[in-house]
């Protein structure tokens, strides 16, 4: 999506951004609540929340702020010549997110982004969500992404000009590294499915999004199985504490992908996710919930 469709859009779906005096953080204030949030169970789904903080870095990345004259930390001139591929992310969710609806006023939602690791080729972004009638922290987000090269498709440096300028604005300096799963050879559930175009982004890949309904898919028909201990009903009536998700390969509309479950032994809480194409690991993901 260009940077000039981008600020139309965010015009249209009133996303403000506000950039700090120092430049080391921006603020994107979000339009509010709709009906596409919310799951079948009545709460905020929570692949709705990662696109939150999805499109809040492609708002703060792309709209110009007209104090600086640019966009946050200049990322889509850092981005003109090569891609950014997400290779982990990972979201913590306060209990307090979970009682939004209770208030008598609607929640007034907004995220902060701000460096939190810079190396020779990834990168990473941190996100809080917080509600501005309160005060309340909700929620945080950790997302690295890889520099990848648009002819070899291969990982590249990022650019000097833009490491030097932006390395000191660095403030976790760490890493988000996801170690594989280990998929256990007993007690696993298996759910097949075909990948459609609804699924898949602008660079007609899956998008991470899809992955992770594919995840609660699978878990709902688990559940509907009785394989989990303690799950009941519907996976939806429980709120999750964290989830963890790291992206290994590709697949595209018309593949045929095994999402495998487990549950944590030691766990209970904790879900365990691994997407396949021909036995090829794809997404992994561990969810833990508020049990």
């Amino acid at each position: 999506m260009s940077s000039f469709r981008f600020f139309r859009l965010s015009g249209l779906l009133n996303i403000s951004v506000a950039i700090s005096k120092d430049g080391k953080s921006a603020t994107v204030r979000l339009p509010g609540l709709g009906i596409d949030d919310f799951n079948r169970a009545g709460g905020v789904a929570i692949w709705r929340v990662l696109h939150w903080f999805s499109w809040s870095r492609i708002a703060a990345y792309h709209v110009k702020d007209a104090d600086f004259g640019s966009s946050f930390l200049e990322y889509d001139k850092m981005t003109s010549d090569v891609f950014t591929f997400m290779a982990s992310t990972r979201t913590t969710v306060n209990s307090a997110f979970y009682h939004l609806l209770e208030s008598s006023s609607p929640p007034v939602l907004s995220i902060k982004l701000h460096l939190g690791y810079i190396g020779a080729s990834s990168l990473n972004s941190v996100a809080v969500l917080s509600d501005i009638n309160s005060g309340s922290i909700l929620a945080q987000n950790v997302n690295q992404v890889v520099c990848i090269d648009k002819t070899t498709r291969k990982p590249t440096p990022i650019p000097d000009w833009w490491k030097q300028k932006y390395e000191s604005f660095v403030e976790e300096n760490e890493r988000l590294v996801l170690p594989l799963l280990n998929v256990p050879v007993q007690n696993i559930y298996k759910y097949d499915l075909k990948v459609s175009w609804n699924d898949t982004d602008v660079y007609k890949h899956v998008n991470y999004q899809s992955y992770i309904k594919y995840c609660f898919d699978a878990a709902m028909d688990a559940v509907n199985r009785e394989f989990y201990s303690g799950f009941r009903d519907d996976i939806l009536n429980y709120n999750v504490k964290s989830i963890d998700c790291s992206y290994k390969g590709e697949s595209v509309a018309g593949d045929l992908i095994t999402v495998v479950t487990w549950q944590n032994v030691e766990t209970p809480s904790v879900l365990h996710f691994s997407i396949e194409k021909q036995e090829n690991v794809v997404f992994q993901s561990s969810v833990e919930f508020y049990l």
